[in-house]
């Protein structure tokens, strides 16, 4: 079938007749969903360009193609992930390569802030149209759930705009910083912190930062997020924007799973160390973070919180003969590789359920942990930290998914940006170096922003 230009006069009127063609045979038992190929466009900014529906767009990390989504045929709302049985009966009615949407709050227990109320605790949206892309070709497909009128599907697809042109020239300048924690608060967090792990009741939390900047004109978040992609290549990149409200988007370098049938793939990271440009210095700051043995000891909590977390769920886990080094652009963390194979009757539910938090963004013991940051923290961390990216069916039907933790992540919120970050405190933390490591974390938005030397510490 040869290519189709991605314009509302063409390909989404071509669409719709597949479509109507599509229903005729169709039981309603199962989601229906209908796609054809399409010249390639860039995901993002085509899902930037579509107005008044819930926006999704995800890129895998080491990934050429990119998904986006923009409307929801069907979407499941739960209060927590203690409950996520109705997800199996939504993916029960998917059709092979159909895909959920799915955003998690990091502490679904946690007092809501204004700011995410738009956003659930934990959501799963199947997209109403959805178009993916690697740049050298792309399909556009649209879902229509069961009981549900051909005629929603003909008018979300005649309602679709071309994807927007891309934005030139800088992004404008903040005129504000507000820090929430400020430094002296910061420092105070953190003897409350290291006194409960000197106590032994506390092995490990991870406590957050929140730079809040502020513009004279609206932050563009797409494009922030593409500036994002060239910046941090080795990275996940997402953006999720419910319809005329803020926009979460993040480029974390951090998987929570990957499902593959029974297949399981995760990983545990913790430890940080900049990058230097000199060759000799950057080699000196990798063996620096390899033998660093506050960093061994807070990647050891995480690395066997995970095996144990999965040993109930599993028939096999094996981890990495030893902590790496993961580079990245503008760092590095000590990683460990965990591959398994589920139990059969286990899937992503019972894995979500028992993987997140990860002492990595959490701390151990989990509930302890937990404790500490709601007493600690004066903000929501809302969607930061939490689970983001997709399950469901896979092309040969088989459960699937890709989820990573939205660490480095940031909320657009009109002429605000809100970056979020965090660091692991444990026997032997430093508060001024942890503040200067959550700088650091911050810096590639600092540096797309051209806020470097305000930024950066």
């Amino acid at each position: 079938m040869p290519l189709a230009p991605l314009a509302p006069a063409s390909v989404p009127a071509r669409l719709a007749e597949a479509l109507d063609r599509a229903v005729r045979t169709w039981r309603g038992d199962r989601v229906l969903r209908v796609e054809l190929p399409v010249d390639p466009v860039d995901p993002l900014l085509w899902a930037a360009a579509q107005e008044g529906e819930p926006t999704h767009y995800w890129r895998g990390r080491g990934e050429a193609e990119a998904r986006a989504s923009v409307g929801a045929a069907r979407v499941l709302d739960v209060p927590s992930l203690a409950e996520l049985d109705s997800l199996g009966d939504l993916l029960a009615l998917l059709p092979p390569g159909a895909r959920l949407a799915t955003t998690a709050r990091f502490d679904s227990a946690a007092e809501v802030g204004e700011e995410w109320a738009a956003f659930g605790a934990v959501r799963f949206a199947l997209p109403r149209v959805e178009l993916r892309s690697d740049g050298r070709t792309a399909r556009l497909a649209v879902h229509l759930a069961p009981g549900e009128p051909v005629d929603v599907a003909r008018g979300a697809l005649a309602a679709l705009r071309p994807a927007r042109g891309d934005v030139a020239g800088a992004l404008p300048l903040p005129f504000m910083r507000r820090d929430d924690p400020d430094r002296a608060e910061w420092d105070r967090m953190l003897r409350s912190a290291l006194g409960a792990v000197d106590h032994g009741g506390l092995d490990k939390v991870v406590l957050a930062r929140r730079a809040r900047f502020l513009f004279d004109e609206p932050v563009d978040a797409a494009d922030l997020l593409r500036r994002l992609e060239a910046a941090t290549p080795r990275c996940y990149h997402a953006l999720v924007a419910p319809p005329d409200g803020p926009a979460f988007l993040t480029a974390t370098p951090e998987r929570l799973l990957r499902l593959d049938g029974r297949a399981l793939s995760t990983e545990a990271v913790a430890g940080t160390r900049p990058r230097a440009e000199a060759d000799a210095a950057d080699d000196r700051l990798r063996d620096e973070l390899l033998a660093s043995e506050k960093d061994r000891r807070e990647h050891a909590y995480v690395r066997d919180a995970i095996v144990d977390a999965l040993g109930p769920l599993t028939t096999s886990v094996e981890t990495d003969a030893e902590a790496a080094a993961m580079t990245l652009a503008r760092g590095r963390h000590l990683r460990t590789g965990v591959r398994a194979t589920l139990a059969e009757g286990v899937g992503v539910r019972e894995v979500l359920r028992a993987l997140h938090p990860t002492p990595a963004v959490g701390g151990t013991p989990t509930p302890t942990a937990l404790d500490a940051i709601d007493r600690l923290e004066t903000f929501d961390r809302g969607l930061y930290a939490g689970p983001v990216g997709w399950v469901g069916r896979d092309e040969h039907g088989r459960e699937a998914a890709d989820l990573a933790v939205g660490i480095r992540s940031g909320l657009v919120d009109g002429r605000s940006l809100s970056l979020y970050s965090g660091a692991g405190i444990v026997a032997g933390s430093d508060p001024a170096s942890e503040w200067a490591e959550i700088e650091h974390k911050i810096g590639d938005f600092a540096r797309v922003l051209g806020l470097t030397d305000r930024v950066e510490a």
